[in-house]
């Protein structure tokens, strides 16, 4: 019996050089960038209902009502999350620009809390303006909406600023 060892074969064409790579890869980033969805923009906003007499709150306070440890407003209403699906660009900003996680180890989290009684079920809805609605019906709520969506129809809200 015979042993043949094989030798990989080459790639057909020419090879490229380190600088060619580094250029092709810098030109991908920039071609991925340029195409970025509007959810790494600012242009979403925290929302509180109007009845709510708290104008701002730090970035480490919305995060701590998102996940239960912070349950109450300072007014003494409870903390009322509404969000939008999984996926959703207004749900993947608030949980990386606000919270520093994904948005589904954010509703990972929350529904842990949920399950533990730590924190009130969210209300889940399906846009900004379904958001808005939802945040003015409940005096402690708080919600994330793209900015525009705070247009001509959105009484009820405020915005609540990040500090």
């Amino acid at each position: 019996m015979r042993l043949r060892v094989l030798t990989p074969l080459r790639a057909a064409g020419p090879r490229w050089s380190p600088v060619a790579r580094a250029v092709v890869a810098l030109l991908f980033a920039v071609a991925v960038a340029a195409n970025a969805p509007a959810a790494w923009s600012d242009d979403f906003v925290l929302i509180r209902n109007a009845k709510n007499p708290t104008s701002s709150i730090t970035p480490a306070q919305a995060k701590e009502m998102a996940i239960g440890k912070r349950k109450v407003w300072p007014h003494g209403a409870i903390v009322g999350l509404v969000l939008t699906q999984v996926g959703s660009p207004e749900l993947d900003w608030f949980a990386s620009r606000v919270c520093g996680v994904t948005d589904r180890a954010l509703m990972a989290k929350i529904k842990q809390e949920v399950f533990k009684g730590e924190l009130r079920k969210p209300v889940i809805v399906a846009s900004s303006i379904d958001v808005v609605a939802a945040v003015a019906a409940d005096e402690g709520a708080i919600g994330i909406v793209k900015s525009d969506a705070l247009g001509t129809g959105a009484s009820g809200v405020a915005i609540l600023s990040l500090k």
